[in-house]
This record gives C-alpha cells, structure tokens and sequence, in this order.
C-alpha cells in the first residue's frame, strides 16, 4: 500500500515551501490565487486529505494558548419585524449554542442579515477576516435566499427554515410527534373536541407538521368530537370568534395566547370555561399550559452538527442534506384545568 501523501512530499513535489502548501490548502489569502490552486489541483490527483484533529492541535500550538479556545461560531438572523415571542425563542437557542459550543472551546457571535444590517457580501467579508470556520442559521418567517452566502468556506446548519436557500443540514423540533403527545395528554385527561387554530405562513414554514399530526388524530375520534382546524392569514379576533362560536371546542390550541382576550371579550374564560394550550410556550409572554420546543436543546444540537463538521473537515453545501429532529415535551400551566368541567348544556328551544 503506497504511503499516504503528506504536506511535505505535496511541497517537494511541487518545489514550494511547507509552510506555503500549508496555508494554500487552509485557503488563505496570504498565498496567490493560481499557488493556490496549483496546490490544491495536486492535493486532489494525490488523494491527500486533511486531518482537522492535528489542524486543530498545531493551530493552538502557532498561537501559544493555554486555554481550551478553538474558534467561533457565527449565528446568523434574519432582520424581520419586531417579535417578542420570536425574540425570546432565538435568546434560549442562542443561550443552548452557546453554552454546548463553549464546552469545546468555541466561542459563538451573532450576524444579523438584511436590511440596516450585514448585507450577505459583507458577512462573507466579515467572516473571513475573523476566521469563522462554522454558521448557524437562526429560524425565521418568511423564505430567504442566502446563495451568495459562501458556503464552500463553513460548516453549517440551519433551524428549521425548509423555504429557505440554499438546502442545509438541519436542525428542528418534531412538530408533527410533539403535537401528537399533546392531544394525547388531553385524550388522557379526558378532554375532548379540541380545536387547533393556526397561521398559514407559520404552519406552510413548517410543511403542514402541525395541522397533518392534528388529521391523524381527528381521524381517530367520533365525528361528534371532530373540529376543523383554523388556518389564518393572521391573527384576528373576528374569524377566530367566528369558528369558536360555531364550533364550541373544549379546548384551543394555538400559536398566540392573545386568543385568551378574545375569549374574554365574549365573556368567556380561560381555564374555567375554555382550556387555551400554547403550541410553542417559550414564545409565550404570559404562562400557558402547553408544548415546549425546547430551543436551548435545539441551539446545543445545531452546535454539535457544526463542530462536527468541522472535525471532520466538512464545509459547504451537502449533497445529501440530512434533519435532526428534537422532541419536546408537554408542560402544565394556568390556562388548562387539570380535568375538564362538565359540558355545559344546550338549552332546549323554547315553546310556544
């Protein structure tokens, strides 16, 4: 078996210097374009490849540390409008990336992309200048086209952005599961007609995970039982009053607890009268009974994937991406009594 070609024979055979081959095949700037093609062409006919282990150890050895620091992470986010639900969702996935990356030595710095921000040529400026060798797309509303991004320079994954460019490695919560195990707690309680409300651009995000695992279960309860969901453009009081009052549901589960005010303005109350369940809790400003996503556990795992990566000296555009999925779990909370009231009667038409 013939030996495996190594930087120095690259180097002999190429009549450059070691340390010239070295920074070629780490892409850097300081060795001209054709060298470094030139180098890179014969590191490919040779089969050479790069081990990140020792990368990593003669990278800490050339700057003299004596800590655990390794490199850093770049989070990038969207500029989108003002959400404070939102807000508080990436401050738990920032909190869990930057906790699990710290505990191998990288530290993590957001980006924000988009308008009065980095525009997507500058963070490839930005990045490069700070050597980042990982990203992690933050989750965001609507469809984004991060192709000029490049990518061929990092490692990465993005948070369950299915709409969005170029196709990653991802990283998201099981919806479809955890919604599941929802409507089964309340199936165990006793609750039923149960009614989920949605909005349309979150749930079309998401490929329809919600209201596909809310079908199969619909599917197994009596007609009688059976509400249709509600998918809205936005969130309004006027249509989500509308279906409640022809529907009566027991239970409301949904994306916003302003349903609880809506509720009340009918004189209507929460949890007396009507349970509310929040689909994404972390989200929530006020507390809710209902499904946690998890986001520090979602932030850690996108760290992993990506330190991963580069361990293993993998960057750019997968040809096969691959999905993560994290579970969550159900949490208690004011707005769902623990067993359901008795149903309330319907009074009987009168007689004349």
């Amino acid at each position: 078996m013939p030996p495996r070609p190594s930087i120095r024979q690259l180097a002999t055979d190429l009549g450059l210097s070691v340390g010239t081959v070295s920074q070629a095949l780490r892409d850097s700037e300081k060795v001209r374009p054709s060298t470094r093609e030139r180098v890179l062409a014969a590191a490919r006919r040779a089969g050479y490849h790069a081990n990140p282990a020792v990368g990593l150890v003669m990278s800490a050895m050339r700057r003299g540390l004596r800590d655990n620091y390794r490199g850093t992470l770049a989070i990038l986010n969207a500029i989108e409008p003002p959400n404070a639900g939102r807000a508080s969702f990436h401050r738990a996935v920032l909190d869990g990336a930057t906790a699990r990356a710290k505990t191998f030595g990288y530290n993590v710095e957001v980006f924000h992309v988009g308008p009065g921000a980095l525009t997507l040529r500058r963070v490839n400026s930005v990045l490069r200048s700070r050597n980042v060798q990982g990203v992690i797309v933050m989750p965001f509303e609507t469809p984004q086209d991060w192709s000029e991004l490049a990518w061929d320079r990092f490692s990465a994954v993005r948070m369950f952005n299915p709409l969005s460019e170029p196709l990653l490695h991802t990283v998201c919560p099981d919806h479809h599961q955890l919604l599941l195990h929802g409507l089964e707690h309340l199936d165990r309680c006793g609750w039923q007609r149960i009614g989920l409300f949605l909005r349309r651009g979150s749930e079309a995000r998401i490929r329809f995970k919600w209201s596909a695992a809310f079908h199969v279960y619909q599917q197994q309860q009596k007609p009688a039982q059976r509400i249709p969901p509600l998918l809205l453009d936005h969130f309004e009081a006027a249509p989500f009053l509308a279906w409640f009052k022809r529907h009566r549901p027991r239970v409301v589960m949904g994306h916003t607890a302003q349903a609880i005010d809506w509720l009340a303005s009918c004189g209507i109350r929460v949890p007396e009268d009507v349970g509310f369940i929040n689909l994404n809790v972390t989200q929530e400003i006020r507390p809710c009974a209902g499904l946690n996503l998890r986001p520090d556990l979602l932030g850690g795992t996108a760290a992993d994937h990506v330190i991963a990566q580069i361990n293993r000296n993998e960057r750019g555009i997968p040809a096969h991406a691959h999905t993560t999925q994290i579970e969550g779990h159900w949490v208690d909370g004011p707005t769902l009594l623990a067993q359901p009231p008795p149903a309330p009667r319907s009074r009987a038409p009168s007689r004349t």
